[in-house]
């Protein structure tokens, strides 16, 4: 009886406790985020700081893998870091399920804690699957940010696990109060019983950046991701010619000194470079939605299947063109160059999109309308 009475006081501490929290604080916002590509607490950063502009004295608190960490303490926000997996690698023959809920079952007690301490009055969270039921089982209210309403990482994946990773997406989307879906690939598909508590949005970019003057006649950005840097050999392949390239990666290469190729030094808004050149060449996801944002040229080299399916889907989309292979990414950026026409035809395309990011943070602040307090309204 005894344990039964404390499983029940602990399950409902957070209800007796809020009786007595003044609302008239400003908010607290948690955001978490899935592992893997750097691309995740980017797009939440991007949210974050529209939030912090709508309310400078609010509270914002990032939770996640260490890989956000240096990006989100140079925007200033609170971080903890918690272990998380990779999903990245799920799949992997080194990697499978119960290697991905065994790190969450090792750090259960971890994520629980810290969520009671921090208290958000809205909990987000980017592509965390497991993280979303925790804080929805605690009686958070939860928003999750996501580019997949339905799976697009289908290939070599069995019918049965393909069932079940569906199951899980769409329980993960059940258990949000909303879901900010930034959809620039034209996908239809969401379910019926999601669609009252979708939001879709265009690109998620903070477009609050400070330019960076890039010289060149023909300026080339190369921004590989996290899950595939492919940066050297697009050295050996764009260093002769006559293009200015400018490389966002850390490797050290032999080639750093030519007169035409250029390492990027880090910067908080990666904006700051995409807006200053011709075309981007990346691969993940939240790079292409910032050159989207920024109206680029963009050429997008998968290197993995989810990011195919991407490139291929903004290509459809008249937002991007696309190859896999070295060859056709060279024809395609030497194409663009001499064929202003498309140029500008793609850049009009992406000019439908309106800002994701800053009506994501409008829609999550509306929620703390139910604490009490008087916000004023920020068109």
């Amino acid at each position: 009886m005894l344990n039964i009475g404390y499983r029940f006081l602990l399950s409902n501490s957070r209800k007796f406790f809020t009786m007595f929290e003044f609302t008239d604080a400003m908010p607290t916002y948690l955001f978490t985020y899935v592992a893997g590509g750097a691309g995740h607490v980017g797009r939440s950063l991007a949210i974050a700081n529209y939030l912090r502009d709508m309310d400078p004295n609010s509270r914002i608190v990032f939770a996640g893998a260490k890989i956000g960490e240096k990006l989100v303490k140079e925007y200033g926000f609170e971080y903890i870091e918690l272990e998380t997996p990779d999903y990245f690698q799920y799949g992997s023959p080194n990697m499978h399920a119960w290697d991905i809920f065994k790190i969450y079952w090792k750090n259960l007690r971890r994520y629980l804690l810290t969520f009671d301490r921090i208290k958000p009055d809205v909990a987000v969270c980017d592509m965390e699957p497991l993280l979303i039921f925790m804080l929805r089982f605690r009686g958070f209210t939860t928003v999750i940010i996501t580019h997949e309403m339905i799976s697009l990482w289908v290939k070599d994946i069995s019918p049965v696990a393909k069932k079940i990773r569906d199951w899980m997406r769409y329980n993960m989307y059940r258990c949000a109060h909303k879901i900010i879906y930034s959809n620039i690939m034209g996908i239809d598909g969401i379910p019926e019983r999601l669609k009252e508590r979708t939001i879709v949005v265009g690109p998620l970019a903070y477009e609050k950046y400070r330019p960076v003057s890039l010289e060149g006649r023909k300026k080339i950005l190369v921004v590989p991701s996290n899950t595939g840097d492919y940066t050297e050999e697009f050295i050996r392949a764009l260093k002769d010619g006559d293009n200015m390239v400018y490389i966002r990666s850390r490797t050290n290469s032999r080639d750093k000194k030519r007169q035409n190729i250029r390492f990027l030094p880090p910067v908080k808004n990666l904006m700051s470079y995409i807006c200053s050149a011709d075309i981007i060449l990346c691969s993940g996801y939240s790079t292409i939605m910032e050159a989207v944002a920024c109206g680029k040229p963009i050429v997008i080299y998968p290197k993995t299947e989810e990011q195919r399916i991407v490139g291929k889907l903004c290509e459809d989309n008249g937002l991007a063109l696309y190859s896999e292979t070295q060859e056709g990414v060279l024809k395609h950026i030497d194409f663009l160059f001499k064929e202003d026409g498309l140029r500008k035809k793609m850049v009009e395309r992406q000019k439908i999109f309106p800002n994701g990011a800053m009506e994501a943070a409008q829609s999550i602040r509306d929620l703390t309308e139910n604490r009490g307090n008087k916000y004023q309204k920020v068109s």
